[in-house]
């Protein structure tokens, strides 16, 4: 599940964004902030993997707030002004959609992610309980659940990930990516160095 929030000053604006995610099971949305202040209370108490950020909001800009992050989830730009376009690609965000936004163009922006299986990388270990992994590959970030996990392979400085549909080449060495991973008894994965 994707866990998102809604970061909107407008009320109208907020239940499109509602409605359109109602389309997809895949999401679980687990707060709608009216502002940055809010949203950055959400973030602390809640796991994030994806912001919907309205641009202009009252107090502090979605820019502004997304600058202030030093750890932010995926993000979907939201606004009614097009001349916002070009800055947001230096926070490579997932899409920028304009108001009002229809469905298609919406899933075309959701898309990106759940084809892409673009996810946010952590550099924590997984809380206890987790079932999957962050990891970044070709300058992009996955999330592997560990069940999906058949081996992990070694090769000096990095390390091949293979599950049934894809493998995954990323820069980290066996011990490093040990300490995020369960025994490999819990799972039925396992590791090979060459």
């Amino acid at each position: 599940m994707i866990k998102c929030i809604i970061v909107e000053d407008e009320t109208l604006a907020q239940d499109v964004i509602r409605n359109h995610l109602d389309h997809f099971d895949q999401f679980e949305l687990v707060g709608v902030c009216r502002n940055a202040q809010e949203a950055a209370g959400t973030l602390k108490q809640q796991e994030v993997d994806l912001m919907f950020l309205d641009i202009r909001m009252p107090g502090m800009s979605g820019l502004h707030f997304l600058r202030s992050l030093t750890d932010p989830p995926l993000v979907v730009l939201t606004t009614a002004y097009a001349e916002y376009a070009l800055e947001s690609y230096d926070f490579n965000v997932i899409d920028y959609l304009l108001k009002p936004i229809s469905l298609e163009r919406f899933t075309r922006a959701v898309n990106k992610l759940l084809n892409g299986r673009l996810y946010p990388l952590t550099t924590k270990e997984p809380p206890a309980g987790s079932d999957h992994i962050f990891i970044k590959s070709n300058s992009k970030f996955f999330r592997v659940n560990f069940s999906e996990i058949l081996y992990v392979e070694g090769m000096k400085d990095y390390l091949k990930v293979h599950t049934p549909d894809y493998t995954l080449v990323t820069h980290q060495t066996m011990n490093d990516i040990e300490k995020t991973l369960p025994p490999a008894s819990s799972y039925g994965f396992t590791a090979a160095t060459s």
